[in-house]
């Protein structure tokens, strides 16, 4: 059996062969996941003209026909990374703007070094880092402090290196507005709140010990994104 490569792409394995058809010249494999390998014995490569509609770097023949984005779009999920960029460089999804189901756009996951296939929880780095600093001396400290974004819910997560009270101050200003506390005196704390996937949301985490000795440690006031 021989398949004849006409317009850009080819499923070869577990490997989509990408030819430029103005050319038929240098044709490159790229990994195509999850697909069945076709059965060819042969491949022929042969050119045929197909437009570049939107001007992404994909012809449209390759568009429609292997990546299903849309060839009138060099961005057709609207997340601020091309359709070239996604499915060449992050080998994202092109068609979902948050290819990991973590809340967080793949752009954003991008600029700040995040990982945009991340397994749905959000990487520490899109909170460009914890600064830590104590609102008392002699406070808790807080460790291993992260974030999980999902459906409208952001479930903050640390430890502690002795028994603590957890409390989280969280709005969409520095002046935050809101607080959930969880009160367990422990050192694992776990506490979620509610936030506007639209904006951009404020929140800082503190730990304190019970009065009357009432002393505590508190994150650097950190912000999110999520789209």
């Amino acid at each position: 059996m021989v398949a004849r490569l006409l317009s850009g792409v080819l499923l070869i394995g577990a490997q989509l062969l990408l030819m430029d058809p103005a050319t038929a010249q240098s044709p490159n494999l790229i990994p195509a996941p999850n697909r069945e390998p076709a059965p060819w014995d042969d491949i022929k490569l042969e050119s045929q003209e197909c437009p570049e509609t939107d001007g992404d770097g994909i012809n449209d023949c390759a568009e429609r026909e292997a990546f299903n984005t849309d060839p009138t779009k060099a961005d057709t999920d609207g997340d601020g990374l091309g359709d070239y960029e996604e499915l060449f460089k992050y080998h994202t999804d092109a068609g979902l703007l948050d290819t990991d189901h973590d809340g967080l756009s793949d752009a954003a996951e991008v600029s700040t070094k995040s990982n945009p296939l991340g397994g749905g929880v959000a990487d520490s780095k899109m909170l460009a880092g914890w600064d830590r600093y104590p609102t008392q001396s002699g406070g808790p400290e807080i460790l291993d402090l992260k974030v999980a974004v999902r459906e409208g819910i952001a479930e903050v997560s640390w430890r502690t290196d002795r028994d603590a009270d957890g409390i989280v101050n969280f709005g969409l200003s520095p002046a935050y507005g809101a607080y959930k506390s969880d009160f367990a005196f422990t050192r694992s704390h776990r506490i979620s709140f509610p936030i506007d996937q639209s904006r951009r949301n404020w929140f800082i985490v503190r730990a304190c010990t019970p009065r009357p000795d009432s002393r505590c440690t508190s994150s650097d006031d950190e912000s999110f994104a999520v789209r």
